[in-house]
């Protein structure tokens, strides 16, 4: 299991955003297979209220380090 920051991890195949006590927001990894993927999600997340440059970036890393992409 990866975990650059307490608020994201990678488990069970998933990518969990812990975006405020008793909410999370998960990512299957299954919908990441190629860079084009990764952006389309990270633009996804880009327009969320709670996202923050910082975690966004995370997010990306958190990516690229657990599975090489197409």
């Amino acid at each position: 299991m990866s975990q650059p920051s307490k608020f994201m991890v990678i488990e069970n195949g998933f990518v969990t955003i812990r975006v405020k006590p008793g909410y999370n927001y998960e990512i299957d990894l299954q919908s990441i297979q190629t860079h084009d993927d990764l952006l389309r999600w990270k633009h996804h997340l880009s327009e969320k209220r709670w996202m923050n440059p910082k975690t966004l970036n995370d997010f990306y890393s958190l990516v690229l380090a657990e599975k090489p992409l197409k």
